[in-house]
């Protein structure tokens, strides 16, 4: 038990010291991502040519799905091209004459054009960024002919690079689309105009760069670097000997003593 916890221990502090350096997107990417589509209460304009001040169109969860086409601009910057689809079932209509439960869906797709920022640096595991974006939308209710109307969203995402695919990544995004204006389905007594199409969209998704550069592996020593031993100079001794002996002198014999080192160069010299 002791040895696991300290294994553990070891782990969590190394945690911190490991981190992934992420490259910003450069060049040409493909995205694709999948989730929940809520959609908010639309007002009922009218029915059948009678207004409804207060008629409301309440609908269930649904799903969305896109795939998008990009380009990294290598400062941050991204703007991609994407195609999008949103379906939410019918639940009911209040506020009307005759109103309740409905069958039948709402759905919306379409192209949209986003503008992108990468927020890189700000974390060593994922990387956050928001966006905008404008389009065109065609929707559908209760198998209607589609009704087109201009489209905008903010997106709200984060990035985590998959270190050993160098240019792949998992998405995770919050986007919030709405379609302003009136939007008519039918003819006649059954005919409908709803108003403002809001939809919150929760998405998981992939996201490829081509061509990108291997995520790099910071890791920070946790113990100070070990100096270079200092590397001696050596030394030169003056060595005394008596005249014409090969004997050194009481004062020579008493300076090598003190002086011992692995490496000596020695010279001689004469004294009278």
């Amino acid at each position: 038990m002791q040895i696991r916890g300290m294994l553990l221990a070891a782990g969590v502090l190394a945690l911190p010291s490991i981190a992934v350096s992420a490259q910003p997107v450069t060049g040409l990417y493909i995205g694709a991502g999948a989730g929940v589509n809520i959609m908010q209460d639309e007002a009922v304009k009218s029915v059948g040519g009678v207004s409804t001040p207060s008629g409301k169109l309440e609908t269930n969860l649904g799903g969305v799905g896109l795939l998008s086409l990009g380009w990294g601009f290598g400062n941050s910057l991204r703007a991609e091209i994407e195609g999008d689809y949103r379906y939410n079932g019918l639940n009911k209509i209040t506020g009307v004459p005759g109103g309740g439960s409905v069958s039948g869906s709402e759905q919306k797709y379409g192209p949209m054009v986003n503008l992108l920022y990468d927020f890189n640096g700000l974390s060593p595991t994922f990387v956050p960024y928001i966006g905008a974006g404008g389009g065109y939308q065609w929707t559908t209710y209760r198998g209607s002919s589609a009704e087109g109307a201009f489209a905008c969203q903010a997106i709200l995402g984060a990035a985590i690079p998959v270190a050993s695919v160098p240019g792949l990544a998992v998405t995770a995004e919050y986007r919030f689309m709405g379609m302003p204006g009136n939007r008519n389905y039918g003819g006649g007594h059954s005919r409908v105009t709803l108003n403002d199409d809001h939809n919150h969209s929760i998405l998981i998704g992939v996201r490829y760069a081509f061509g990108a550069p291997a995520a790099t592996m910071g890791v920070q020593s946790t113990t100070a670097a070990t100096p270079a031993p200092m590397v001696q100079p050596a030394r030169s001794y003056l060595v005394f000997f008596d005249w014409d002996k090969a004997t050194l002198s009481d004062r020579a014999a008493r300076s090598s003593t003190r002086r011992r080192t692995t490496r000596r160069t020695c010279s001689t010299r004469g004294s009278r």
